[in-house]
């Protein structure tokens, strides 16, 4: 039974391979050893890519049929590129509220062109519909961080961070909460604070008392929400009042890429500069008149004319992440 049982594991995971889900760029060589910690991480970070693509990535606390999950496209789904074995260098890549992992995997081909393994997650929530978000809290956002780190260190030695906004925010409580485990950190449009004290009111304030998870269809949005529920605007007011409380650990001491959005009307920039020890930072601003969340579907959508935007962020990671 126990032999059968991984037979079937180990031909799932030749037809994942097969069918790109787990390396799109290097085939994978029957040379690993079944019980080395390497394989045994692409097995569970494969498990957990097929639990969400057969039963949809909301949360089931009320025993409710998955009613998203054929919403899911295949490039919102959580992904690993690795060289099969593990490396010297490993990164995580943290998509922003409402997006997916589609948004940052230019950057992720990036690090995997350079001799990285990476991981690309997939946050609770997200990927499928906006309704999926009704429920969802901060404490899951964690855990889904928490999962993608455990299976990087298993398949790299020296872990890095990539987090756009609310990615971001997440990837420097991560830092915070396990100090020295973090080798490097590249954070775009980090949510640490809002951007006005009139925003802070309305969502502060006002977002407890709104009817919860009104939102529109999913609607031509292949990549990114075309709308937010509230109850995913108060998680993250959740997590900046954690990174900005007076008791919260700092993880000024890891090596740390800022890139900022001149336009941002809705992240605090001097907020996400003050952050950090100076002594740790390395500071981009790039100029646009692409607001915060537009900012980066500008990057995703002009992947084939290879923007300006693009090659400026890849080159200052590029030159960031250089030995």
């Amino acid at each position: 039974m126990f032999l059968t049982s991984k037979l079937i594991t180990l031909f799932t995971l030749f037809v994942s391979f097969a069918n790109g889900q787990i390396q799109p760029k290097a085939k994978c060589k029957a040379n690993l050893h079944p019980h080395s910690k390497f394989y045994s991480a692409l097995l569970e970070w494969n498990s957990h890519i097929e639990d969400i693509r057969t039963n949809g990535n909301h949360l089931r606390r009320k025993n409710q049929n998955p009613p998203n999950s054929n919403l899911i496209a295949p490039e919102n789904l959580p992904y690993v590129l690795h060289h099969n074995k593990p490396t010297d260098k490993v990164v995580v890549l943290t998509h922003g509220l409402s997006d997916s992992p589609h948004t940052l995997r230019q950057f992720a081909e990036l690090y995997f062109e350079k001799g990285y393994n990476v991981i690309g997650l997939l946050l609770t929530g997200h990927g499928s519909s906006p309704n999926d978000l009704t429920e969802v809290t901060v404490d899951d956002w964690k855990k889904d961080i928490n999962k993608a780190v455990h299976i990087a260190n298993q398949i790299g030695t020296n872990i890095e961070l990539v987090g756009f906004s609310t990615g971001g925010a997440l990837s420097i409580d991560f830092a915070n909460h396990n100090p020295g485990l973090i080798k490097k950190m590249v954070l775009l449009a980090p949510a640490i604070d809002f951007h006005s004290s009139v925003t802070k009111y309305k969502v502060r304030v006002l977002s407890p008392m709104l009817d919860i998870g009104q939102t529109k269809p999913l609607g031509g949005a292949t990549y990114t929400y075309d709308s937010i529920p509230e109850n995913a605007i108060v998680q993250l007011n959740f997590l900046m009042a954690e990174l900005n409380g007076k008791d919260n650990p700092s993880a000024s001491s890891v090596e740390t890429l800022l890139i900022l959005n001149s336009s941002d009307k809705v992240i605090n920039n001097k907020s996400a500069v003050d952050y950090f020890d100076p002594e740790n930072l390395v500071i981009k601003e790039i100029e646009t008149t692409q607001s915060h969340g537009d900012f980066l579907l500008e990057i995703t959508r002009n992947w084939s004319d290879n923007s300006s935007v693009t090659q400026r962020i890849s080159e200052y990671i590029n030159t960031f992440i250089q030995p």
